[in-house]
This record gives C-alpha cells, structure tokens and sequence, in this order.
C-alpha cells in the first residue's frame, strides 16, 4: 500500500514538473496544430514511424526521434528524445511539439503527455494493412492526404508485383531467424517468426510459406534439434547490427552447421540478411517483400522490365 502511493506521489511529481515546463515553453511556442489546423512540429516515438515520415515528405517538420532513428541520414540530425521504451517527456516537451506520434508500446508516454496537453496519435502496424492505414493516417494527421495516397499505392503496385510473379509457383518452407546467440559460436537460442508475426506476412507476399507451424508466441525459441524436425528449405537468417557490426558468410554457415540436416543447409540456402528494415515495419516494407522473393525464388527473373 505505501510503495503503492510512493508511485501515485511520484507520477503526480512527474506531472507537475511537466506541466512547469509546459508552461514556460508556452510562452515562445509557435501557432498549435489545432490553431492551424496542420502538424507543423512533429515528434516520432520510433523508428518505423520516422521513416514514414520522412518518406512522406515530413522531414522538415521532425523535430525530435529516438537515438535509434537512422533512416534516412538526414534522422539522425534531429533532436533525440531518448529511446524507443524509455524516452525523455523533459525533453518531448521542450521540443513544443504539436503531435506526437507513437505506438502501443508507449502508452504510459501517451497518457503522461495527455495529462499535460500535448496531442498524441497511436498508430498500428502490426501488419502490411496496418503498416498502409497507418500512413494514410498520418498523412491525413498532416495535411498531406494525396501525397500518402501516392506513397500506398507505390507499395501495393511493388507488393502486386512479387505476388503475380511467384502466384503459380511452389512455396517453399521458410524460416527466417530473427535473434540469436551469435557470440556462443554454434547454432543457440534460435528465435523464428512465428505466424503471428508481421514477418510470417512477409514470408507470404514473397511466394514461400512460413516453416514454423502454429505457435502461441509471435517468436518462439527454436533448438537445433527443432530446426531439424521442421526442415525449411530455405533459411533467412537475420543480424541486422544497430551498431554496424557484420558477420561474414563463413562464420554464419559453419554456425548453422547444426542444422546440417535440414534442406536448406544441404542444399546451399541459407542466406545471412543484414539489413535493419528487415525488423522496423514501415514504408521500406515492399523492398524487404523484394528482397526476400529473390532469396526464396532464385528461379525467377527479378530484372526489372
């Protein structure tokens, strides 16, 4: 019951010297977003929602994103506002936002900055559908509905695209590996997409089938042994390194050696994907859809026409 106010006290603290701030902010901040009726000052909560800014022509209106916002360049010149789980409502609020963009992760930031008057929009993209709504949504938040119309259908023409390619063709069974222990040196503590995740979605558009059968989890933890029992054919194995580090091709097959068993280690398809996009749902959606067709349907022509 005490460490129960103990909280109650500290949140109210919190809100308090919030709302000082507010205050002070107030007195230099420019025409709101309800005065104007559009966005002009604009605070991403992740990394998927500043690309999509940025790849709505919104850049100049970021003033903040977390440390972990990157793409494009010109993200990692904005004001950071700590990180994707834990960031600074100090500094949000020194930024004199007049929208802040989030996902469901963040709800405590959400109802903090309600509490102080700042506006908030919660956007989905726990999907392809979602990641599309989510754009349109924005767009409309910032006055730039035709633009987000544009951007969609750009990705549903590119998603259609794979689809009409790989329609009459077998699918293979995939796995993709989305986190290990890379550092044990031998195939450890293997965590897969499982079909309840934006990343079995993925898997779908781009012409294979996800070799992971229902799981409760959207990422279970699979053993050797369990990789084995499934048999994929075709392996896509994920270390996208925030910090730029890279593991060569000679080091990843001899770690999933362990898995020699499988079709895809005896027949030469396991492929090391170490792009960052590959884990942040956003704009860049159609290119991994792309990118993973190629590796899953190598017989096809991908030249462009």
């Amino acid at each position: 019951m005490r460490k129960r106010a103990y909280a109650l006290c500290a949140s109210a603290l919190a809100v308090c010297a919030l709302m000082a701030i507010v205050g002070a902010a107030t007195k230099r901040a420019p025409p709101s977003a309800a005065e104007t009726g559009v966005c002009r000052r604009v605070v991403s909560l992740a990394p998927s929602i500043t690309e999509m800014l940025f790849a709505l022509g919104l850049g100049d209106r970021v003033v903040g994103t977390t440390r972990y916002c990157n793409y494009p360049a010109e993200a990692r010149n904005k004001a950071r506002i700590g990180g994707y789980v834990d960031p600074s409502y100090e500094l949000i609020v020194e930024l004199r936002p007049d929208l802040v963009l989030a996902l469901g992760v963040h709800e405590a930031a959400i109802e903090v900055l309600g509490k102080v008057g700042i506006r908030t929009l919660t956007l989905d993209l726990g999907s392809v559908r979602d990641i599309l709504r989510s754009i349109r949504t924005v767009g409309l938040a910032c006055g730039v509905g035709p633009r987000a119309e544009t951007l969609v259908a750009s990705i549903e023409e590119r998603l259609s695209r794979v689809r009409s390619k790989t329609a009459r063709l077998e699918r293979p069974r995939v796995l993709v590996s989305v986190g290990r222990d890379e550092e044990a040196g031998y195939l450890k503590d293997v965590y897969a997409a499982g079909q309840r995740s934006y990343l079995d979605e993925v898997i779908e558009l781009a012409g294979g089938e996800n070799a992971v059968g229902e799981t409760v989890t959207a990422f279970p933890g699979l053993s050797a042994e369990g990789i084995i029992t499934i048999n994929p054919e075709v392996i896509i194995d994920i270390l996208a390194h925030g910090d730029g580090k890279k593991t060569t091709n000679v080091e990843t097959l001899g770690q999933w050696a362990a898995a020699g068993r499988t079709q895809a280690v005896r027949n030469g398809r396991v492929h090391v994907f170490e792009e960052d996009y590959a884990t942040i749902p956003g704009p860049r959606v159609a290119l991994l859809v792309e990118q993973f067709a190629r590796l899953i349907h190598p017989e096809i022509d991908w030249s462009p026409k």
